[in-house]
């Protein structure tokens, strides 16, 4: 089923050119501004056209236009790697890596924003990948070894430990949020990529192997897969580990995607084994991602339109986002049954989720989102996470055949 890599550009250079004229409000990362310079980034480095660079660059100091007016200050998280500073200071980071920008003062100056922030995180004792430490740990590793990166893994390494607590060998991270049951109030772990464990045994292996004089951050990594190994059933329908565990009940969302489910465990298993090298960790992403491989669209949990002319082709939770994922596990395993799957993947994203005849769509792709009224509405999206430029980044890896570290900000690389 593999794919000519000239339908794969055709869909790329047909997504850069609708997302051009589109210029969305936010400057974040995840679904803003800054998301669309790295794209472009990515596009140049890819097709060696300086418009994209300059199209890149051109955004970008928008970006920092807004920073410097204060327009992010105003949002929920100013300083997370999601919505805020650090989603900025990690695309300047990015880009410099890739050359193609130079170190300057703005660089120093939103490491020294996001440090300053790390006190409000030790307040709130979030970890989150997007909203916390977690996140704001993956930018100090993109700017790591330049200006005190260093210390400030160190910093988080420490706040991690702070944040857990320590049972029989187990180390645990609770969420900010607890929930009532009829036990009373009960603590909730999350156990997806998106927001929970996985994310965190990723970022202390990505530590480890960046800054192995970081010596602690294997001592935290050996507790949480203790930890997660725990929760092993075969209990759940469609998964061997939950979502979302609740008091000592686990609960599962069924669905293949890269923010819940066995697959963000199969990386984050991949990631440990490359570490410690225990053949234990191995075996047991193979099999989650065996499993996973098994599932076709209409199973996989992904959104489809009502009449199937669409389907969610995210990086998140859709199709684009899933042919990453399985493609980054045959990378990490060499394991052929995952370069299959990636490639069926692939190819439902370009032949099932796009369609051109859709006028308001970018590339032929539309973004799925859920409303109050929990109804399905569909619209166009030039995002990194949920939309068009995430889906062009996808299709990237495919057509340059290399480990690129694109999604690095999603600990998948």
């Amino acid at each position: 089923m593999t794919l000519d890599k000239k339908i794969i550009n055709e869909a790329i250079l047909q997504i850069s050119n609708d997302i051009m004229p589109v210029d969305p409000a936010e400057l974040n990362v995840l679904g803003g501004k800054a998301g669309i310079a790295y794209f472009y980034a990515s596009m140049y480095k890819y097709f060696q056209q300086e418009v994209y660079l300059e199209e890149a660059i051109r955004r970008l100091e928008i970006v920092v236009d807004g920073l410097n007016a204060g327009n992010l200050l105003h949002q929920r998280a100013a300083f997370s790697i999601g919505d805020g500073v650090a989603g900025v200071a990690w695309v300047l980071e990015r880009m410099r890596n890739m050359q193609c920008l130079e170190e300057s003062e703005i660089n120093a100056e939103l490491e020294d924003m996001v440090t300053y922030s790390l006190q409000v995180d030790a307040h709130a004792r979030c970890y989150d990948l997007f909203y916390g430490v977690v996140g704001k740990g993956v930018y100090f590793l993109e700017r790591y070894p330049e200006g005190a990166s260093f210390e400030q893994l160190v910093r988080i390494v420490d706040m991690l430990e702070d944040f857990s607590t320590y049972e029989n060998g187990y180390r645990k991270w609770p969420d900010q949020l607890k929930m009532k049951t009829e036990n009373g109030t009960e603590p909730i772990y999350n156990m997806g990529l998106a927001h929970g464990l996985p994310s965190i045994i990723i970022f202390l292996c990505k530590v480890i192997h960046t800054v192995p004089a970081i010596t602690k951050a294997r001592t935290l990594l050996t507790d949480a897969l203790h930890w997660l190994r725990s929760f092993r059933t075969d209990t759940l329908n469609d998964a061997y580990y939950p979502s979302l565990v609740v008091g000592n009940a686990c609960k599962n969302s069924g669905n293949l995607s890269w923010c819940y489910g066995d697959l963000g465990i199969a990386v984050a298993l991949l990631s440990a084994y490359e570490i410690t090298k225990e053949q234990a960790h191995y075996d047991e992403a193979i099999q989650l991602a065996q499993r996973c491989s098994l599932r076709r669209l209409h199973n996989s949990g992904i959104k489809q339109s009502r009449k199937k002319q669409v389907h969610d082709v995210c990086f998140c939770h859709g199709s684009a986002g899933l042919a990453n994922l399985f493609h980054r596990i045959y990378q990490k395993s060499g394991c052929i049954e995952m370069k299959v799957t990636a490639e069926y993947w692939l190819h439902t994203c370009l032949y099932q989720g796009r369609n051109n005849g859709l006028p308001d769509s970018i590339g032929g792709f539309m973004g799925a989102t859920v409303g109050k009224d929990r109804r399905t509405k569909w619209r166009k999206d030039p995002g990194l996470l949920n939309g068009a430029s995430g889906v062009g980044l996808c299709l990237l890896s495919f057509a340059d055949g290399s480990a690129n570290n694109w999604d690095s900000l999603f600990l998948t690389n």
